[in-house]
């Protein structure tokens, strides 16, 4: 087997028990095991498993997924090696802590290191404790059906964006209750022909062997081995055998609509045709759908992008949205920029700063944009009421580690002084979210009020991370009334199979 070291941490040895012991057991069987681990109900943020004497054992879902992507990587589906029972999988998450507990002995040696750890660590984390695939469902579905970004996708997957959601959430909801998956099943009734079915399973599938090979191109045996990618997220339905060719596996549903979701950017992206400022746009008008659900009148204003003359030859954007108050205004600038994946596995280093880089440039073009409003540029007129500057992105960058934003601090600084413009970093803060915590904490912002929630969270001390947490948090005595911001949102998605669906969350829910 080929190992990807780095020269600072080799923890191929700290693995090779546990490889020892997935090349034991079957591995079919290892993954239906993780099926029924991964579709019980959190505990808190911990699945409790227990095996037939009772005893329970807490795993966490990372844990689940990990041991999955070694599982396939140490592939052996043979009936003759031992059948897997639930003591075995307390047996291997045991030997998954362990690799963990000492690779930390390894890496952290003081507070700083520690703290430099969070990074990889919430992004290992958090993004499985949001449970709030619905919201993630619909936010896509507007965002890839806009008429200028919809042929892009369809032409490079060879089928509807209603084909893709439908089979997701026909395929997803049957492998909740039974792993097992049929390609060749027919979906006519659904108005979905046998072309589009194959270019789904093309797509979003792949053979056991086939992600074996990814796995082992992309595994790392140094402190990014717990956090790098897993292939099974981006070819969650695995073809058990040639022999069988329409046999398949969906071990997690969950990567099944999370691949239909967030990773639908990836396919767009291979596309021959440019798909960065129409997918820019999109994104740019789902945020204004947003904001415009959120701030309503006559108490909020809000304006869109308008372009300006910063001079008789240069024609300016400006930010994307303003949203106004009688306490004070925001300013949205909505970027489309993910925190690249190899920046996500590691607590520092080239990787995570060229990302940070291209963050603060896009801060530091926000304040540029707001030094020509305040000077009377645009069509919004400074009125001495306070401004904040929100950087929407799509996907959240978890800003939570102190070094990251410390890094990220700086370098705004730093680019706004040369600018002339650091004077705007205290008189108006910025704030990096993303849109899933903006679609909550923006109702709690247009009740609480423009001015005295923003000024609260810029004192709070991380303003990056978890906005939608705030107002429970800093404002206890203040009910907030949250809303679906979307009600006809499952008519939008699958109105077309009104007549075989109980669509859920349906206007008169």
């Amino acid at each position: 087997m080929t190992k990807n070291v780095r020269s600072t941490l080799d923890i191929y040895e700290l693995y090779k028990p546990l490889r020892n012991e997935l090349r034991k057991i079957d591995t079919q069987g290892l993954l239906i095991i993780l099926w029924h681990a991964a579709k019980a109900p959190l505990d808190g943020a911990v699945i409790k498993l227990k095996n037939k004497f009772g005893r329970v054992f807490d795993i966490f879902p990372w844990e689940i997924y990990i041991l999955a992507r070694e599982a396939v990587l140490q592939l052996v589906s043979d009936k003759k090696r031992k059948q897997v029972q639930t003591d075995d999988v307390f047996k291997l998450v045991n030997h998954l802590r362990r690799i963990s507990n000492d690779t930390s002995k390894k890496t952290i040696n003081s507070v700083e290191s520690a703290l430099r750890s969070l990074h990889p660590l919430i992004h290992q984390q958090a993004r499985w404790q949001n449970s709030r695939e619905w919201e993630r469902f619909h936010r896509a579905f507007r965002i890839y059906n806009r008429d200028d970004v919809r042929p892009l996708l369809e032409n490079k997957l060879g089928m509807r964006i209603s084909t893709i959601y439908s089979l997701t959430f026909a395929i997803a909801g049957g492998a909740a209750k039974s792993p097992g998956v049929l390609s060749n099943i027919d979906y006519t009734f659904m108005d979905i022909s046998a072309n589009e079915r194959d270019a789904y399973f093309a797509a979003f599938g792949a053979s056991l062997s086939n992600i074996r090979d990814e796995i082992e191109q992309r595994q790392q045996y140094d402190e990014r081995w717990a956090f790098t990618w897993n292939p099974l997220e981006g070819t969650p339905l695995i073809k058990l055998s040639d022999d069988f060719p329409h046999q398949y596996l969906c071990p997690f549903p969950q990567f099944l609509l999370r691949r239909a979701t967030d990773s639908l950017f990836f396919d767009l992206a291979k596309s021959e045709e440019d798909f960065v400022n129409p997918y820019g746009m999109a994104f740019q008008v789902y945020v204004g759908d947003v904001l415009l659900a959120q701030f309503k009148g006559p108490i909020h204003r809000l304006l869109e992008e308008q372009t300006y003359n910063a001079t008789k030859k240069l024609l300016k954007h400006g930010v994307d949205w303003i949203v106004s108050d009688a306490s004070g205004h925001i300013m949205f600038e909505c970027k489309t920029r993910r925190l690249r994946v190899d920046a996500k596995a590691v607590a520092d280093g080239g990787d995570l700063t060229k990302s940070i880089v291209d963050l603060a440039v896009i801060v530091v073009q926000h304040y540029k944009n707001l030094q020509d409003a305040l000077q009377g540029l645009t069509r919004w007129r400074p009125d001495e009421k306070p401004v904040y500057l929100f950087v929407v992105t799509l996907e959240d960058w978890y800003l939570f580690a102190p070094h990251v934003i410390e890094q990220l601090d700086s370098l705004v600084h730093e680019r706004l002084s040369k600018l002339g413009l650091e004077h705007l970093l205290s008189s108006s803060p910025f704030i990096v979210t993303s849109v899933a915590e903006l679609e909550t904490a923006g109702q709690a912002i247009a009740q609480i009020g423009i001015h005295k929630f923003c000024e609260n969270r810029v004192a709070s001390g991380n303003s990056h991370f978890g906005l939608s947490m705030h107002a429970p948090q800093a404002f206890p005595d203040i009910k907030v009334k949250y809303e679906r911001l979307f009600s006809s949102s499952s008519k939008e998605m699958l109105g077309h199979l009104s007549h075989l669906l109980d669509l859920p969350g349906s206007d008169d829910d």
